[in-house]
């Protein structure tokens, strides 16, 4: 008779101890994912939408979405982290542009939080030691591939820039590395105007605009709806003139606004671009199935975002410093949208494809 007692108090623990452990292994993770909440730019609900359509397509995934809304106001957003982090939220995605971004960068030195970073491309995160993961090229390498093509595909001439003011975060170190690599060949005579994409007359850009010019550089973020209507001035003025855009004009709203310009544009994307990625365009394709509108490119960041911080917590990893040391040791990391390679500071290198916006407009 006590032989059984014992065997059924063996039995009761071990039970017990499968029950708790499951608990503890299938416990939903809280992952803060922020998005954009502004009439400031053309912005749709892609961020929010990417994660609805992951859970879908992972309904098996602990990831416990806690979405947050920042205005572009860098200290609004700061204290956002800080709520957050109060409630228990050690992961955070993150969609914020460099002028956003830069005063929370000091929240993410030390563990605790950690950030996985789908859009600022500010030199002030690159290379440095700290629980910051960017999943995207900076800055410099992005305007490294602008340049480069630029200069590779053009006899040169007269160069018309205009400079969103408003991300200056982004726009102003770009400007003066795109400068410096476009000097380096004496071929082109630049027309530079810095001014803000969120409040300006186009009337006082016409004559500009219409002035002698061989290509337009758009130097902008944001997917400002204002990257568009230039972009139309400029067309209409010079219909056969090259224009060049940044990645951050991947956007549905802003392709149908480029209107006729789109035959001359060329958008510059983090490659592989979707229109040439099976998966890439297949996702796309189903996001717009799902929610009826073409998103823009945020879907892509945040889905990749979202299955490294999913294979970081099958792997056991549910803390900001585990999660983080997963991501920095178990190289290299493999998404069904192409691989993350990440260096030692958790910063990635990627390359470029210049894209003509016209078979972006036509795609997927």
């Amino acid at each position: 008779m006590k032989i059984w007692i014992v065997v059924a108090f063996v039995i009761a623990s071990l039970v017990t101890g499968f029950s708790a452990h499951h608990m503890v292994t299938t416990a939903p993770v809280p992952v803060a994912i922020d998005a954009p909440l502004s009439a400031r730019a053309a912005f749709d609900p892609s961020e929010v939408d990417a994660v609805k359509l992951y859970l879908e397509n992972h309904p098996e995934s602990r990831i416990h979405p806690q979405f947050f809304f920042y205005d572009f106001d860098s200290e609004q957003a700061r204290g956002l982290f800080q709520s957050a982090r109060d409630e228990g939220i050690e992961i955070f995605i993150t969609t914020q542009p460099s002028s956003t971004a830069i005063a929370s960068i000091d929240a993410f030195q030390n563990p605790g939080m950690l950030m996985i970073n789908t859009s600022s491309t500010t030199l002030r995160i690159s290379g440095r030691d700290d629980y910051i993961i960017r999943i995207i090229p900076d800055l410099a390498a992005e305007q490294y591939a602008i340049a480069e093509q630029i200069l590779s595909s053009n006899n040169g001439g007269r160069l018309l820039i205009l400079q969103d003011a408003q991300n200056a975060a982004y726009t102003d170190p770009a400007y003066t590395q795109f400068q410096t690599l476009l000097n380096a060949q004496d071929r082109w005579r630049v027309e530079h105007h810095r001014f803000s994409f969120v409040d300006f007359n186009a009337e006082d850009y016409r004559q500009i605009i219409h002035d002698a010019h061989d290509a337009l550089y758009v130097l902008a973020g944001d997917f400002q709806t204002a990257i568009g209507t230039l972009s139309q001035m400029f067309h209409r003025a010079h219909p056969t003139a090259p224009i060049y855009l940044t990645p951050w004009s991947d956007s549905g709203a802003i392709i149908s606004r480029l209107g006729p310009a789109a035959e001359q544009a060329t958008i510059f994307k983090h490659a592989p671009a979707w229109e040439q990625s099976a998966a890439a365009s297949e996702l796309m394709k189903s996001f717009i199935d799902r929610f009826g509108y073409r998103p823009n490119l945020m879907v892509l960041k945040v889905y990749k975002a979202l299955e490294l911080v999913d294979q970081a917590i099958a792997a056991g990893h549910t803390s900001a410093s585990a999660v983080r040391a997963y991501l920095l040791e178990a190289q290299p990391h493999t998404t069904s949208l192409g691989d993350v390679p990440l260096d030692r500071m958790g910063d990635t290198q990627g390359e470029f494809t210049p894209v003509p916006a016209n078979s972006t407009r036509q795609q997927p």
